[in-house]
């Protein structure tokens, strides 16, 4: 299938690619900073981030 639209200058793939990817840290950042509380909330991990013994 063809495509109907014309192709966007590369210029602006690139800055819809970056601002995607930045989206994408952020969320990745969020996902460990909930799993890092949730570790800390089940026991696993002290506050500063050290693994308590039963985990290591």
């Amino acid at each position: 299938m063809k495509h109907t639209t014309p192709m966007p200058p590369q210029r602006h793939k690139r800055v819809f690619l970056t601002e995607d990817m930045e989206a994408h840290a952020k969320e990745i950042s969020q996902d460990k900073e909930k799993s890092r509380k949730f570790l800390i909330r089940a026991g696993l991990i002290k506050q500063n981030g050290e693994p308590t013994k039963e985990f290591s």
